[in-house]
């Protein structure tokens, strides 16, 4: 999968990011609340399936989700407080394997 936008690049993982990945999977407070600290070797079969964003920008934000061909999840309302302090409902997106294949990986 390659998606590069003026600001974003969302490629597929490589060897080389393994390291990198092993920072974030392998830190046990990271890690805390989902499952135990990967180890290195666990960090290295990972095979990402699924590629998800969050925003609190119903506009500009989940229309480039959209066009990016990601698909809505969920919605939490009410979940987050934005810049000023006000509520702000949280937009779940997502883009699974099987599509972004099917859009010419």
């Amino acid at each position: 999968m390659y998606i590069e936008t003026p600001r974003m690049i969302i490629r597929n993982f490589t060897q080389e990011d393994t390291a990198d990945l092993h920072d974030i999977l392998g830190d046990a407070e990271t890690m805390e609340n989902c499952e135990p600290a990967y180890n290195f070797e666990k960090t290295k079969e990972r095979k990402a399936h699924k590629v998800f964003a969050e925003t609190i920008d119903a506009v500009k934000s989940v229309g480039m989700m959209k066009k990016l061909g990601m698909q809505l999840e969920q919605i939490q309302h009410s979940q987050t407080r934005d810049n000023h302090g006000n509520w702000a409902d949280l937009y779940f997106y997502s883009l699974l394997e099987d599509d972004w294949r099917k859009s010419g990986d």
